[in-house]
């Protein structure tokens, strides 16, 4: 398959301009593997599992949203501290004044 031709299977297709359709270009897998042995005996080494893109990028997705979640949820709390902070320093004043 050269990766075009023509959408001739279905007549009631999107396709009414007849042009050849192109179809996606495979995307290439890229797979390191992962070995293990023991230093001591070179001859135990063996694979454990393999490292792929996908598992990488999808990683990578996952830590970013934890990272952000992580990052909103300290600055709803830095937020409330500060709140917290201006209600004492508030209530603190005014007992100052009071004294006075």
């Amino acid at each position: 398959m050269s990766g075009t031709g023509k959408n001739d299977s279905d007549p009631n297709s999107d396709n009414e301009s007849n042009s050849p359709i192109v179809l996606p270009s495979p995307t290439p897998c890229v797979s390191l593997p992962i070995r293990f042995s023991n230093p001591e005996n070179p001859t135990s080494e063996r694979s454990i599992g393999n490292i792929s893109t996908d598992n990488f990028f999808i990683r990578t997705g996952v830590l970013i949203d934890h990272n952000s979640e992580l990052i909103h949820n300290v600055s709803v709390t830095l937020g409330e501290v500060d709140t917290e902070n201006q209600l004492n320093l508030n209530i603190l004043y005014q007992s100052i004044e009071e004294n006075l």
